[in-house]
């Protein structure tokens, strides 16, 4: 029988709500000073867990590689402006070549590591 959410999944929405979206390494550091091998797999754990009930969503990789999550409710909000369903969306996901998509990955991948105040326009 579950007892609900633990403390690391609670701490993992909690920080998503205030910084809108993290990395996993982000949010590992921010619920465990230390931040040791155990720590970075138990917040993995953590956030596979919540993606699967819906509750967090990711958005894509950041430079480093590293996943970037945010709260399913935010996703549309936070989501870069080219993966939307909008006319220059629709022309890059139009386009064949691999040059395009592989520089289009590398421009989310930027989007995503960027910590500029979003707003909700």
């Amino acid at each position: 029988m579950s007892r609900g959410h633990g403390w690391v999944m609670r701490g993992v929405l909690e920080m998503l709500g205030d910084r809108g979206r993290a990395s996993t390494p982000e949010l590992c550091a921010a619920l465990f000073p230390a931040g040791t091998r155990p720590a970075l797999e138990s917040t993995r754990r953590a956030l596979r867990r919540l993606v699967k009930e819906g509750h967090v969503s990711l958005l894509g990789f950041n430079v480093l590689g590293e996943r970037v999550f945010c709260l399913a409710a935010q996703r549309e909000r936070l989501v870069c402006p080219w993966a939307k369903d909008t006319p220059m969306g629709n022309f890059i996901r139009a386009q064949r070549r691999h040059r395009m998509k592989q520089h289009l990955g590398w421009a989310v991948r930027l989007w995503n590591s960027t910590r500029v105040p979003l707003t909700a326009q």
